[in-house]
This record gives C-alpha cells, sequence and structure tokens, in this order.
C-alpha cells in the first residue's frame, strides 16, 4: 500500500529546495548564459531585453509621468539609434559571461527563498501544510507559475505589471488556508521580481497583487467571489502603482 500521508522533513526541504533554486537559476540566467541569445542590435533580436532604468544614461531614459522604466527591446526588433546600439553592446559584453560567485549567489538566494517557505508550511500551516505531498505540490505550482512569467518576458513585449501571478495564492487560498496561500504570494513576487533586476515598481504590484488576492478572498462558498478577489486585487495594484508613480514624480 503506498503512503500517501508522508510527513515533510527538514532533509525533504532541503533536497526540494535545492531543485527548485537550480532550476529557477538556470532560467533567470538562460538569456546570459546561451550565446545564441545574445541581443545584437543590428540583427532582430532573439529574445527580449529588458535593460534597467538605473544602467541607463539620462537622455536614453525613458519615463512615464515621471517614473522610470527600462528600456525595452522587443523580440525581433533591429535598433537603428547609433547610441542605444552602443548601449545594447555595452549591456551585453559586461553580463557575459556570469561571474561563479555571481551564479553561486542567485542559487542561494533562490535556496532560501524555497527552504524557508518549506519551512513556513511545516510549522506554521498545520494539516496538510506538513505533507510531503502538500509542498512538493506547492512547489511545483510556484516554480511553474515563475516559469511562465519568465517566459513571457523572454519571448514577448508584455509589461512586467500584466503577468498572471496571483493564480496560485487564490487557488492556494480556495483549496487549502490564508497564511499558505499568502507564502506562496510572497515566494512568486520575489522570484519574478529578481527577473527584472527587482525594480521597486515590479515588486510593488507584484506584492499588492499576490497578497492583496488574499486579503479579498472570504467567501470559499461561492465560486464567483473568485473573480471578484481577483477583480479587487488588480485594482488595489494599480493603486498602488499610482502611488509609486506619483511619489517617483515628485
Amino acid at each position: 500500500m503506498l503512503r500517501t500521508r508522508l510527513i515533510a522533513g527538514r532533509i525533504s526541504g532541503l533536497i526540494l529546495s535545492a531543485v527548485f533554486a537550480s532550476i529557477m537559476m538556470l532560467a533567470s540566467q538562460v538569456e546570459v548564459v546561451l550565446e545564441p541569445l545574445r541581443v545584437d542590435p543590428a540583427r532582430p533580436a532573439p529574445v527580449t531585453l529588458r535593460i534597467p532604468s538605473s544602467y541607463l544614461p539620462p537622455e536614453l531614459s525613458p519615463h512615464h509621468r515621471g517614473m522610470p522604466e527600462p528600456l525595452v527591446i522587443r523580440r525581433g526588433e533591429v535598433v537603428s539609434d547609433p547610441g542605444v546600439q552602443r548601449l545594447v553592446r555595452a549591456f551585453e559584453r559586461e553580463r557575459r559571461p556570469p561571474e561563479r560567485r555571481t551564479l553561486l549567489g542567485v542559487w542561494i538566494s533562490y535556496f532560501l527563498i524555497a527552504y524557508i517557505f518549506l519551512a513556513y508550511l511545516r510549522l506554521f500551516t498545520g494539516g496538510r501544510g506538513g505533507l510531503l505531498r502538500t509542498q512538493s505540490g506547492l512547489l511545483v505550482l510556484v516554480g511553474a507559475t515563475c516559469l511562465t512569467a519568465k517566459l513571457l518576458l523572454l519571448f514577448s513585449g508584455f509589461s512586467p505589471f500584466v503577468l498572471p501571478l496571483a493564480t496560485v495564492p487564490l487557488w492556494a487560498a480556495l483549496y487549502f488556508n490564508r497564511a499558505t496561500a499568502t507564502a506562496s504570494g510572497l515566494v512568486i513576487s520575489l522570484v519574478c521580481a529578481s527577473f527584472v533586476s527587482f525594480s521597486m515598481p515590479v515588486v510593488v504590484v507584484y506584492l499588492a497583487t499576490t497578497l492583496g488576492v488574499v486579503v479579498f478572498f472570504y467567501d470559499r462558498k461561492h465560486a464567483t467571489h473568485v473573480l471578484v478577489a481577483g477583480t479587487a486585487a488588480g485594482l488595489f495594484a494599480a493603486l498602488a502603482l499610482i502611488v509609486v508613480a506619483l511619489a517617483a514624480g515628485s
């Protein structure tokens, strides 16, 4: 008979966290490690390149309502401006190849995030949160959400603000509890924000979305309330972005 109620422990947490960290590290650095994904401004870009606003000189830094934005070279785009061409080449040259200490630091960061997440489930959520199958399943869902976000950022010109990151927290609030949903939302927000260099507006919106959906979801008995919670979280995130934009503009 299969033992379906295996209790998760510290060893299983270490193993799951190591696997999660390895996959997320590869995902976060894939466009830097693989040479075919290097963006040559004179040719169609193989992936979407997002140069952080902190790297840009003032004359090339785009602003929207006073808030600095990254310079985005979309997949398939060819850069014609000589100044932008020099900037793209310099940016790609400086970040390739990634240093070992950088990779190690990224891996340790993801490992700690995953390990704290699993320990939180084991110690504070109780019941099913301490089961190995629950922890494995949640970590797979969280990882799948982050990988989907990375693929959208790499191969589309979508704004990072429109990524559907609240799906897993909303599902966890529906079938588990608010504590599990909150922890899942924090992990997703931190990992996905790392894909865009922890841009402050992005961090604020991700946290507002993934945590706001837990706050606004309070009625499990009616399926329509899932849509209400998702819509309310989206409006709350939009309000948070407006506040950040006003603060930056001032």
